[in-house]
């Protein structure tokens, strides 16, 4: 990881925020589309995505700070297991957002549902677009 020349890396492997920030009017709709009989419109879900964008980058600076760790003390572990722990989190995070924002008295097994509908789409998209881009190794 430390070793690799960052000439020879992928342009999104050296700038992954560039990517999110790509992707966030393509989450934008599927989360749109999840909501989209709710109060809010395409142009506040763009900017709540953004906000949200902006914590994934925090999350994989915890996986970069995690990588740097693992290889200073030579502990063998997968990082695409940490990868997938990190998301976990995220994805938590990323529901209980929408959750807060897009519920809906009396409908909690609805709002269950298009939250892990939402979820499975946008984690999706994430990490088919990191594994694409060489961010990440393929899952």
């Amino acid at each position: 990881f430390l070793d690799t020349d960052p000439a020879s890396m992928p342009f999104f492997s050296k700038y992954p925020s560039v990517l999110i920030f790509i992707l966030i009017p393509v989450i934008s709709l599927v989360t749109w589309a999840c909501f989209s009989r709710r109060k809010y419109n395409y142009w506040e879900h763009l900017l709540i995505n953004t906000y949200l964008g902006a914590y994934l980058n925090v999350f994989l600076l915890l996986v970069t700070v995690i990588r740097v760790i693992v290889h200073l003390l030579h502990i063998d572990i997968s990082m695409f297991l940490t990868t997938i722990i990190i998301m976990f989190f995220f994805m938590t995070y990323y529901s209980m957002c929408y959750g807060a924002l897009m519920h809906e008295k009396g409908k909690w097994a609805l709002n269950a549902l298009l939250l892990c509908i939402m979820d499975g789409l946008v984690a999706t998209i994430y990490f088919t677009s990191f594994a694409v881009t060489g961010i990440s190794r393929s899952w």
